[in-house]
């Protein structure tokens, strides 16, 4: 589906958006969980939303508790860890934020560089 955005045509996909803004809720912990407040805080009806929300559970992305609760899920994970890893410091400035680290005292560095 193709959408207009600021006068210009995007190729978004709606259910992808919608998908990503429901993992993002759930993350974000701005509802009880539940898909009926998901849907809600997003405006989606609630079957659409119970729909998506399915798929991110199938998919590992999310979880969904016994007292039907959703959560981040496993394979979250793999999608933090790779935002990690493009975003740390390169290897070669290792040694030299070490060095400053020692030197100042920081905290507010990465955990790789601070070891």
């Amino acid at each position: 589906m193709t959408e207009r955005v600021e006068g210009r045509a995007s190729t978004e996909v709606r259910s992808v958006a919608r998908a990503s803004r429901l993992l993002i809720a759930v993350a974000s912990g701005e509802t009880d969980g539940s898909g009926k407040a998901l849907a809600e805080a997003l405006g989606l009806a609630v079957p659409t939303a119970h729909h998506i929300l399915s798929t991110l559970v199938a998919e590992g992305l999310l979880a969904k508790s016994e007292s039907s609760r959703y959560y981040v899920g496993p394979r979250a994970a793999i999608v933090a860890e790779a935002h990690l890893r493009a975003t740390a410091a390169p290897a070669y400035l290792d040694e030299p934020l070490r060095k400053l680290v020692e030197r100042d005292g920081g905290d507010d560095v990465p955990r790789r560089v601070a070891k």
